[in-house]
């Protein structure tokens, strides 16, 4: 049953973002990628993961991104993966992807907000807080 959306969460916070997130990020042995679809207010309209990977890399394409954004209808996205090896810093590849998409979205005239990493442990990493969005959100 979908809950009104006015009983969605907001997201706000980083921590509200990584308490959205399936608990099996933080256990998982492989990377997996997903995508927040936020309405009004940047109330979660829907979580989709839309890419799984390997222990070390998780090959996303941004087109599923933008597919299960548009669907939903999302005024904004999140995005979020998981690093399996305990650390949340991001790779190269991590922030030009996150770059690529915030891009992509920017077309869209949809609003790219954050993306986060959360390593096995539990720990995360805002790239927005960490100023690796820098003017993209």
């Amino acid at each position: 049953m979908v809950r009104p959306l006015k009983d969605q969460p907001s997201v706000t916070t980083p921590e509200a973002i990584r308490n959205l997130l399936p608990k099996s990020m933080v256990r998982a042995h492989k990377e997996a990628f997903y995508v927040l679809a936020l309405g009004s207010g940047n109330r979660v309209i829907g979580i989709q993961c839309v890419a799984r990977g390997f222990s070390d890399s998780c090959p996303v394409d941004p087109r599923e991104i933008f597919r299960y954004a548009l669907i939903k209808r999302a005024s904004a996205i999140v995005v979020a993966h998981n690093h399996p090896s305990g650390d949340p810093t991001p790779s190269a590849l991590d922030i030009s992807l996150t770059a690529q998409i915030c891009a992509g979205a920017k077309l869209l005239n949809i609003r790219c907000l954050d993306h986060v990493i959360v390593a096995r442990g539990g720990a995360f990493l805002s790239m927005l807080s960490a100023g690796l969005m820098k003017g993209e959100a």
